[in-house]
């Protein structure tokens, strides 16, 4: 009899989380995220805390770290939106297989938050999230406890919640307003042994947002737009197979943390 009620009680709640799903207004649930206001977020969530420092992290989303206004706690964040759900999951996986720490997906007994989650290890007795890695519809949130902050699920689910209810700090749209790479220009593309090139990055946002430039592999220039590097065609910068054709892969990120698509260019070092 315990059983039955067991698998009673079990299709009774599958019933009823489909018959929510079919109460979602499907407009609402095919829109992804268009960007994220982090002041309003911090604002909500992290009260009494204040942005350290922040920087691009290519494909792994802009980080910041926040410091508590007695400067006794921080906490690190990284957050991308990006131009699809595919692509988001693909950072994140990214992500856990190349950090030092191994990634556990989740649930986690009780504990799920996103449409996906990962996170290394529990913490203490009471088994805390000290990190997590998170994925709600097109938009990667990672989170890390730092000195004297503690345990970052709960302030996971928080943040999850309110982008599902639609609070200040998130947008929502149908039709993804992405910067987007117009073009890429070098002073030179096909350079011999010992020569150097600077690689210009041309971009645009439909909402008129700065944006920040990225590249692996080569050097940022101190420039005003940010947007120029510096490769040198040398084994020390470009490795031992120096001769032949190297691609870089470029990404630019708006104020409200949405990547552009990757674009990419290449340099040829002659024999």
């Amino acid at each position: 009899m315990r059983i039955l009620n067991t698998i009673t009680l079990s299709a009774i709640s599958v019933l009823l989380i489909i018959l929510a799903a079919c109460n979602e207004d499907p407009e609402e649930l095919n829109q992804l995220v268009n960007g994220v206001d982090m002041e309003e977020l911090v604002s909500v969530h992290l009260p009494g805390y204040e942005l350290v420092r922040s920087r691009l992290m290519f494909d792994w989303g802009r980080e910041y770290v926040y410091q508590s206004n007695d400067e006794a706690k921080n906490l690190h964040m990284k957050v991308g939106v990006y131009p699809s759900v595919e692509k988001a999951e693909e950072a994140a996986g990214a992500y856990a297989m190349l950090c030092s720490a191994v990634f556990y997906p989740g649930p986690y007994d009780s504990y799920m938050v996103g449409d996906r989650c990962w996170s290394p290890y529990f913490h203490g007795e009471n088994q805390e999230i000290m990190a997590i890695v998170f994925i709600r519809k097109n938009m990667l949130i990672n989170i890390s406890s730092g000195d004297g902050f503690g345990e970052v699920g709960t302030l996971a689910k928080a943040i999850d919640e309110g982008i599902l209810d639609r609070d200040d700090y998130i947008d929502l749209a149908h039709e993804l307003q992405l910067p987007v790479i117009d073009s890429i220009t070098a002073t030179k593309s096909v350079l011999r042994e010992g020569e150097s090139t600077t690689v210009t990055v041309y971009a645009s946002d439909p909402g008129n947002q700065s944006i920040e430039y990225d590249v692996i592999g080569m050097t940022k220039l101190d420039t005003e737009e940010g947007n120029s590097f510096r490769e040198h065609a040398t084994v020390d910068f470009m490795g031992a197979n120096l001769t032949g054709t190297h691609s870089y892969n470029f990404l630019v990120m708006n104020e409200a943390n949405v990547y552009s698509e990757m674009a990419t260019f290449q340099l040829t070092v002659l024999e």
